[in-house]
C-alpha cells in the first residue's frame, strides 16, 4: 500500500535535519516512525521530533546516561541542596 503524506515546509525541514543527524535517509526515518504508530496527535509527533533532536546531541546523551547511572547507584543530591548550588534560592 502507498500512503501519500504531505507536510508543511517547516516540518519537512525538521524531518530532514533529524534524519541527517541520525545518519539515515528521510524515507527510512519516516518508515521507522510509521512502524511505531499508525495515528498520533500532532503534539505527540512534535514530541517525538524533539526527543530525536535531544538524543542526537551525543554530548548531552552521554551526560544523560551518566546521570542515570549515578542515580541507579544512589548518588543523589537533595533537592534543596541542588537548588542552592544552582543559585535558585
Amino acid at each position: 500500500m502507498t500512503v501519500k503524506i504531505e507536510l508543511s515546509p517547516a516540518k519537512t525541514r525538521k524531518l530532514n535535519k533529524q534524519a541527517r543527524k541520525l545518519g539515515i535517509s528521510v524515507e527510512e526515518l519516516v518508515e521507522r516512525l510509521i512502524d511505531v504508530a499508525v495515528q498520533v496527535s500532532e503534539e505527540e509527533y512534535e514530541g517525538w521530533l524533539e526527543t530525536l533532536e535531544i538524543l542526537s546531541d551525543r554530548a548531552f546523551t552521554a551526560r544523560l546516561f551518566e546521570s542515570i547511572q549515578q542515580a541507579e547507584k544512589g548518588k543523589l543530591v537533595e533537592w534543596e541542596t541542588a537548588k542552592r548550588e544552582l543559585g535558585l534560592v
